[in-house]
């Protein structure tokens, strides 16, 4: 959790208004969640207590995508083997 919506029009319309900026090279999903919660900060009445340390938040957000990609990565290899295992007829 990075903070607590104090206006729900207000958090929405900085997300509608953060752009996507495909094809911009260099530019990815963090970078985009990055400047909303610069777009957060500048309207100052979306949020009423949030936690912008971007540093920390990009770091922990990143932490629990390896946590996850690990967790996924060792259910489909464990579902791989068993699928890959020999059929035995008797």
């Amino acid at each position: 959790m990075i903070g607590k919506v104090a206006d729900k029009a207000r958090l929405v319309n900085v997300l509608h208004n953060t752009p996507i900026r495909q094809g911009q090279l260099g530019w990815n999903c963090v970078i985009w969640v990055k400047e909303v919660l610069e777009g957060l900060k500048a309207d100052g009445k979306a949020m009423g207590i949030i936690f912008l340390e971007w540093e920390s938040v990009r770091n922990e957000a990143m932490g629990y995508c390896q946590r996850k990609k690990k967790i996924s990565t060792g259910l489909m290899d464990r579902a791989y083997t068993i699928q890959a295992r020999p059929q035995h007829t008797i």
